[in-house]
């Protein structure tokens, strides 16, 4: 749904139909529910083998298939129905398209083949696409950009979590990439498909000429490509798959996010710029001061520094020379606050340390 948000927002460019805009958000979303219901019907038999979805309601029997399949049904019906009175017929067509193959695509080939996840990606790019054409009627050069970064997005994404779940998806017998062909073709190919998001999200900075967004999709690409190529030769390829499924979500909400902000107004910009970097120097405060309370925690990792100058340098470019200065000081909150209070967290750390008596 934030990605539907955010399609929209770009198509705008800060002309926002509010109407519009809660039409489209409330007719995908009843469609993604009703898909959603659907595949919970078709697959509780692979659900019941796996302790990711075996408490899923209609594996566990707490609600009758009946009344499920009634209730998808009539919720895909009326989401339709929202779609085709408020917004036009090419958003009709996107949103029939996710919907088809992510239930009969999509749930056939995940049955029996490694590239079910590829398959799968179309219904998961489509939402942005709906976002961006219920405001512009048409698909053109944009809407296909936003298509593949969300494809290649949902690659790296998916992959990951197959490496994180690989024995339930073993035991289910769904041959996914890594059971497949194995963990480490897996985690190459996680790795392409993180290079192929950040060269498709750069064309489309270049393409909307938002420095904006090439700021913070490249900070943001390095970071995840950085956090990937560390502890890539690590055995434990369930705990490299969490970190990179965990990271993932930053990146699509940040993108999202992004993109929305990128296409307001000048005088929008400004205060979301402010409150861009005050949320930074906020979050490194937070964070600092959690590693002071907790210094075991303690441990520096480049790719957050990375990912907030990122978000620094993309917020610093989008401002007025007022926001650039009052940008520009909060900044310095950020730096000095994680730095003093990394200090304290290592001092404290090795404080502790020596009272436990481990001189190292």
């Amino acid at each position: 749904m934030l990605t539907v948000f955010a399609g929209f927002f770009l198509a705008a460019q800060g002309q926002l139909n509010f109407q519009l805009l809660l039409a489209t958000l409330v007719g995908v979303a009843l469609i993604i529910g009703s898909a959603c219901v659907f595949n919970n019907y078709l697959d509780r038999d692979i659900d019941r083998q796996m302790t990711r979805t075996k408490k899923r309601a209609l594996v566990k029997g707490l609600i009758p298939v009946k009344n499920a399949i009634i209730f998808a049904a009539v919720i895909g019906a009326v989401g339709f129905g929202v779609l085709t009175i408020y917004t036009n017929f090419l958003t009709v067509v996107v949103g029939f398209v996710g919907f088809f193959d992510y239930i009969v695509l999509y749930g056939l080939t995940k049955r029996r083949s490694a590239y079910g996840t590829l398959v799968g990606t179309v219904a998961g790019a489509t939402p942005i696409v709906a976002g961006y054409t219920a405001v512009t009627g048409h698909f053109g050069f944009v809407a296909a950009l936003l298509f593949l970064i969300l494809v290649f997005w949902q690659m790296a994404h998916f992959l990951a979590i197959a490496l994180y779940r690989f024995k339930d998806y073993k035991q289910a017998h769904v041959p996914v990439w890594p059971v497949k062909k194995g963990t480490k073709s897996t985690k190459i190919h996680i790795l392409i498909y993180i290079l192929a998001f950040g060269i498709s999200t750069l064309l489309l900075s270049f393409r909307l000429r938002s420095y904006f967004l090439l700021m913070i999709m490249f900070g943001l690409s390095t970071t995840w490509a950085w956090r990937g190529v560390q502890n890539y030769q690590n055995q434990n390829s369930s705990a490299w798959g969490r970190k990179m499924f965990l990271f993932s979500l930053i990146v699509i909400s940040v993108f999202s996010l992004s993109l929305a902000v990128g296409s307001l107004t000048k005088n929008s910009i400004l205060v979301l710029t402010i409150i861009t970097h005050t949320l930074v120097a906020l979050t490194s405060l937070i964070y600092a001061s959690y590693l002071y309370l907790y210094p075991s925690k303690a441990k520096f990792n480049i790719s957050y520094v990375l990912a907030g100058f990122s978000l620094i340098s993309g917020s610093y470019l989008v401002g007025t020379a007022n926001a650039k200065i009052l940008g520009a000081c909060l900044s310095g909150l950020l730096y000095i606050s994680f730095i003093a209070f990394s200090i304290l967290a290592a001092h404290r750390k090795l404080g502790v340390q020596k009272i436990s008596g481990n001189d190292s």
